[in-house]
């Protein structure tokens, strides 16, 4: 992205949206004991390694869309 990082974009979405459910996908290898700890500070409700399989976004999209759903 031009003059912003994905990271400044989440910010100020949630900024002006905070109800908004966020998914990132990065290439950088993150592990799942790493995003528990990076996660809150973020913002981002869950996230996805690239490249990923289309069940992989199906699970996390539906995790995320029934939090706070029940």
């Amino acid at each position: 992205m031009s003059g912003m990082s994905g990271f400044e974009l989440i910010r100020r979405l949630k900024e002006v949206h905070p109800e908004m459910k966020l998914i990132l996908m990065t290439a950088f290898k993150i592990n799942q004991g790493e995003a528990q700890l990076v996660l809150p500070s973020t913002k981002v409700d869950a996230f996805l390694n690239k490249p990923f399989r289309s069940p992989d976004l199906i699970e996390v999209v539906e995790r995320v869309s029934s939090v706070g759903n029940s």
